[in-house]
């Protein structure tokens, strides 16, 4: 069977336990909104696309009264389902990269300090890891065992066969997912 690539918003809903976003579409837009709180957000399209960001379909620090003159424009290009998230401030050195893949040796799990928009042009930085190397994994790279643990364990019981999490944030010791790809067997 082919792998199925699921919405960002259903990835984090699986992999997140007291997730924060909205999924939104265009032709709802209206009713969808109108059970979001105030505040400032970040906006996506939510439909498979890579590289949103540098295709102009993120949208960053926008009130709510703001989304729909973005929706009218990705609506325009094609796209009419998306994920608003409350904004998350960081900084661009606490973006990490972190994946984990199926494959015939078991699971390989990949991780680099250096994540989000421009994870390619660090590719080279990306450290990959067995399942059986999770504690040295941990050493390296200021994860817990128990987010890697806890990760695992929701892609057993979803048949998951590819988790990506770029870019991962990690704050003293909170971690956030500010973006997730997911591929279901």
């Amino acid at each position: 069977m082919a792998r199925v690539k699921l919405s960002e918003y259903r990835a984090k809903k699986i992999l997140v336990d007291d997730y924060l976003g909205y999924s939104l579409k265009f032709d709802s837009l209206a009713q969808d909104l109108a059970q979001v709180p105030e505040g400032k957000y970040v906006l996506k399209v939510d439909q498979g696309i890579k590289k949103r960001g540098k295709q102009g379909l993120v949208a960053v620090n926008i009130g709510i009264n703001e989304i729909p003159e973005y929706a009218n424009i990705w609506n325009e290009k094609g796209f009419n389902r998306y994920i608003l998230e409350p904004l998350y401030p960081h900084e661009q050195s606490q973006e990490k990269y972190f994946a984990i893949q199926r494959n015939r040796e078991g699971l390989g799990i990949s991780f680099s300090e250096f994540g989000g928009v421009d994870v390619e042009e660090n590719a080279d930085k990306i450290q990959t890891y067995k399942s059986n190397q999770i504690a040295e994994l941990v050493q390296a790279s200021g994860l817990n065992a128990n987010f890697i643990s806890v990760i695992i364990e929701k892609m057993n019981k979803n048949h998951m066969g590819f988790v990506e999490i770029n870019p991962l944030v990690i704050k003293e010791s909170e971690i956030t997912l500010l973006d997730a790809a997911v591929l279901v067997d």
